[in-house]
């Protein structure tokens, strides 16, 4: 199964919360930062990307649906 890879980049003037799921592991993306994420799947939905606030911030969450991923930090 071959990867797709996708970039998160935060252009927002502040830190962006990335919270990957179903961990709760939560890393902190700074204004002009971007990650790389590698997705595998089958066939199907991937991941499903949930946008929420968390302490104020804004908080994208990964969560896997029919798939895997992988983050590139």
């Amino acid at each position: 199964m071959e990867p797709n890879e996708i970039t998160l980049t935060n252009t927002l003037s502040k830190k962006l919360y990335l919270s990957l799921e179903p961990e709760g592991t939560l890393l902190e993306l700074l204004p002009g930062e971007n990650i790389k994420v590698e997705l595998f799947a089958a066939s199907g939905r991937i991941i499903d990307l949930q946008i929420s606030e968390y302490k104020g911030r804004f908080c994208l969450a990964l969560w896997p649906d029919k798939g895997s991923y992988n983050i590139d930090w």
